[in-house]
């Protein structure tokens, strides 16, 4: 089965540019940022001092922000300790 967050911190290197794809309902892709760099324009979605921005939906927004934040922090936790960052 594929993982609920696919996570891409590879394109774009030089530019150290994150992007997150939910692959379950709903499903989105967006670009994960510190805080003090989010665009304050359009839908947030918080994990532990990063920001999903830019979101673009493939599904409707129909969603809890807390447990996806959540869900997102824990996925986040594990992609970091895997890579040894």
């Amino acid at each position: 089965m594929i993982p609920e967050w696919l996570i891409d911190d590879t394109s774009g290197i030089s530019e150290a540019r994150v992007y997150v794809a939910h692959t379950r309902e709903p499903r989105f892709y967006a670009e994960l940022v510190p805080e003090d760099e989010a665009d304050p324009d359009g839908i947030y979605i918080e994990a532990t001092g990063e920001l999903l921005c830019q979101v673009r939906w493939i599904d409707a927004p129909v969603f809890d922000a807390d447990a996806i934040g959540r869900s997102l922090a824990e996925a986040l936790a594990h992609h970091w300790a895997v890579r040894g960052d």
